[in-house]
């Protein structure tokens, strides 16, 4: 494929989640706060969990196959979520779009409910080779959730306000002072953050999920 094949396609599947995110919204209403889900998902093993830790799955819905389609490099994933410690047990703070979801932006889920939106049992753990301030990182979490940071729909790096799920994860690894070690896509003159980091080996170690029957 060409240079220029390539940048049409990726600018067309960059519209393509932006539209499909808009209209997404009355598919998925009659099944709770983010996806319907059945049958079998896999479970990280939660005894290997580590503050800072990120969780990855595909979601299920159109917006999530866009998504996929338009960054083949992450493994299938679609949607990212940093694990940090509360109330005593492991949760995933993460934002969604509020035209797929009951409410716009920043969230905390359980481990449970996060990957219980898995569809086709993806979702993968991941943990930074590199070293990390990891309370720090769980602080900044917290941080952007108390302030309620709404969902960025420009997928803009530059408004400071407002992100999207990767966006969150670059946000607050930054701010506790990692190196900047993202994975952009130009898409005319903005950068999009390419979920494919997350399966760099030599920067993120994917973790051994669990089997297991989610009831």
């Amino acid at each position: 494929m060409s240079a220029n094949k390539k940048l049409i396609f990726i600018l067309t599947s960059l519209f393509l989640i932006v539209i499909g995110i808009r209209f997404q919204s009355r598919m998925d209403s009659a099944v709770g706060e983010e996806y319907s889900h059945a049958g079998n998902v896999s479970k990280p093993d939660s005894s290997l969990f580590q503050g800072g830790d990120i969780l990855l799955r595909k979601g299920n819905n159109i917006v999530s196959d866009m998504i996929i389609s338009a960054f083949p490099g992450g493994k299938g994933m679609s949607h990212c979520g940093i694990l940090v410690r509360g109330n005593e047990r492991w949760m995933v703070i993460h934002t969604i779009s509020g035209r797929i979801s009951a409410f716009d932006g920043i969230r905390i889920n359980t481990v449970k409910d996060f990957i219980a939106g898995a569809h086709q049992n993806k979702v993968m753990h991941v943990q930074p080779v590199f070293p990390i301030n990891r309370e720090l990182v769980s602080q900044r979490a917290f941080y952007h959730l108390q302030r309620k940071a709404a969902f960025d729909h420009d997928f803009d790096l530059n408004e400071s306000d407002k992100l999207y799920c990767s966006e969150l994860v670059r946000k607050v690894y930054l701010e506790a002072g990692v190196r900047d070690v993202f994975s952009y896509r130009a898409i005319g003159e903005k950068l999009i953050l390419d979920l494919a980091i997350f399966g760099d080996s030599t920067l993120f170690k994917e973790v051994k999920l669990q089997p297991s029957v989610m009831q």
